[in-house]
């Protein structure tokens, strides 16, 4: 405890009770340089180094020794050197001439490492998640057949199943899923994702398709035809089956993996027309419907079944 509370409280021994031969001066000096108080202190090593080398040589003004920082003895010291003595001037020292110095070690080639910043990992990784997403993103909306973004894409399901009938029919009705001429001039529409689609009354028995090919003529003693695709092959034959027994049977006949059921419309229990409808037994077209329609309540079965077959012999259905 004596030691730390000296360390806290006394002034700093005497330098020349140890090294008498250096002038009081360095007393002083020194008293500065270990002041209790910072503030008390030289400012600097630079600004210590010149007040000793002052001190030592006898010139300038001598540092200022506060009072919580006094060790030097009040009474006077006698000069060693003698009344207006001064210490000994050290001499610079001088270069070597012969002297050089080593040569500094070659460089080895190495380099230290520069650290990479973890920003750019950070960023690198956010990168990497939005393009993720985004891939996602629109490989999700490519894929996609059933919403309204399909729907408004155009590249729904029953747009593409317009495009299918369109494809294996191309003479029947226009490329593609837009409006436009059929066979021999008659006028398509084509309908997706909706069931507004000014039908007539028989129509309604078909109307759970999600694609359909409406083709008409404006002369009324022509034959229309329809071409429809549902969701599911069992939903065709649903609605097939439907149809027939809203019919009379007329017989039927097969052509390849196509199936023409001939059926008699009638409405209030008088003939409104003839119609044939078309199943296919084929995976590729199990889910389309074909209806070809001709007559109304002013013809008969009799004559218009004969030219409505006729009519379809000549259809190119391939």
């Amino acid at each position: 405890m004596q030691v730390i509370q000296g360390h806290l409280q006394s002034p700093p021994p005497s330098l020349r009770a140890r090294r008498p031969d250096l002038p009081a001066a360095m007393d002083a000096v020194l008293a500065r340089a270990l002041a209790k108080r910072a503030t008390d202190r030289f400012d600097s090593c630079a600004e210590f180094a010149a007040a000793a080398r002052r001190a030592l040589s006898g010139t300038g003004a001598q540092p200022t020794v506060f009072a919580g920082a006094r060790s030097v003895p009040r009474h006077p010291q006698p000069n060693p050197y003698g009344d207006g003595g001064h210490a000994p001037r050290f001499a610079a020292p001088q270069p070597n001439p012969g002297y050089a110095p080593p040569p500094m070690p070659r460089s080895s080639g190495y380099r230290a490492p520069v650290p990479r910043r973890k920003g750019g990992r950070v960023v690198a990784a956010v990168l990497l998640t939005l393009t993720l997403i985004i891939g996602g993103a629109v490989t999700w909306v490519w894929q996609d057949e059933s919403t309204w973004i399909s729907d408004m894409l155009e590249r729904s399901r029953a747009h593409k199943d317009l495009a299918a009938m369109s494809q294996a029919f191309p003479r029947m009705v226009p490329t593609g899923f837009a409006d436009g001429a059929g066979f021999e001039g008659r006028e398509c529409s084509a309908y997706a994702n909706t069931k507004i689609r000014n039908e007539l009354l028989w129509e309604l028995t078909l109307q759970q398709a999600a694609a359909k090919w409406s083709c008409g003529s404006l002369d009324s003693a022509d034959t229309d035809y329809f071409f429809y695709a549902f969701a599911t092959a069992a939903d065709a034959v649903e609605a097939v089956n439907r149809f027939r027994g809203e019919t009379g049977d007329k017989g039927n006949a097969s052509t390849g993996s196509r199936t023409d059921h001939h059926r008699e419309q009638a409405y209030n229990g008088g003939y409104s027309g003839s119609a044939v409808v078309s199943t296919f037994s084929d995976s590729a077209r199990e889910r389309w419907v074909l209806v070809f329609q001709r007559g109304s309540a002013f013809t008969t079965v009799e004559t218009d079944m004969p030219v409505l077959l006729a009519d379809i012999a000549r259809f190119p259905l391939g």
